[in-house]
């Protein structure tokens, strides 16, 4: 009796890998489903596997959702979000994030300093200081500033999305004859790099526009040098699918007329400064 007892319970622990390897092929099976619901961008599927997962990882609201593209501190994006900018996240993230850190490194070696954020907009590539990107008072870019737009201009040509380009001053004021105040140099900056990229790669110009605005959005206080140089910058962002600002432009339906590199500014667009020669 002790012997069939004995032989029951080897025969049980024999059979006991079958659990682990089961467990494995259904893993393997919920990585499978989530590899092509995610290459097929279906915004539908991918909502409904988010969904699953924030679930098995406990999460039961948007906020408490386990990102899905985190490459750092926080996702790109988040809760509702993550539905309408499916082709945004798969395409334009990942072909930013790959050359990220390329390009920062590049930028650096010129003197400046590149920063890449992940907001409800879309990418916002900020670059500054302006010594590397404009003379003082003056809207025509400098070589620096041109290589560093050779390099990002090639990523973002292959994006299928709009791209806006913001220029930004410090609040000293300027008044020349070409530049009255920060909003005109501001949007001629901008503009200044909508036009180098048209000419450089061949954009449709409807896929561009250029803002300017002046020391209204500093990032920084104006209270010290180093503070100024980070609010005399050029942001270029990559407007994600489907967001509010994507739409506004989309449904504009004006091509965006860059103004003349050294002249005056496009009426109703800005321009980046706050370098005054009397200021």
């Amino acid at each position: 009796m002790a012997l069939k007892k004995k032989a029951r319970a080897e025969e049980g622990g024999m059979e006991r890998w079958l659990i682990t390897y089961a467990d494995m092929i259904t893993l393997l099976l919920a990585l499978f489903i989530i590899m092509y619901a995610v290459s097929t961008v279906d915004a539908k599927k991918f909502e409904a596997i988010a969904k699953s997962i924030r679930e098995g990882f406990g999460a039961t609201s948007p906020g408490g959702a386990v990102p899905v593209f985190e490459s750092g501190a926080e996702a790109p994006f988040s809760g509702a979000g993550i539905r309408d900018s499916v082709p945004f996240e798969v395409f334009a993230y990942r072909r930013i994030a790959k050359v990220e850190g390329e390009l920062k490194e590049f930028v650096h070696k010129l003197g400046g300093e590149i920063e890449v954020k992940y907001t409800e907009r879309g990418i916002e590539i900020s670059i500054f200081p302006s010594q590397i990107l404009f003379d003082t008072a003056s809207a025509t870019l400098k070589p620096q500033f041109k290589e560093i737009l050779r390099k990002l201009g090639a990523e973002l040509v292959k994006l299928p999305n709009q791209i806006l380009i913001e220029g930004h001053t410090d609040s000293r004021p300027i008044h020349t004859a070409a530049f009255p105040s920060n909003w005109e140099l501001s949007a001629a900056r901008a503009a200044a790099v909508l036009r180098f990229l048209v000419d450089e790669f061949r954009y449709h110009p409807a896929k561009l526009t250029a803002v300017g605005y002046a020391d209204t959005r500093p990032v920084a206080p104006n209270d010290t040098p180093a503070n100024m140089q980070r609010n005399r910058r050029v942001d270029i962002i990559i407007l994600r699918a489907g967001s509010e600002a994507e739409s506004v432009y989309r449904s504009s339906g004006a091509s965006p007329q860059p103004a003349p590199v050294g002249g005056r500014a496009v009426p109703g667009e800005t321009t980046r400064g706050g370098e005054s020669p009397s200021g």
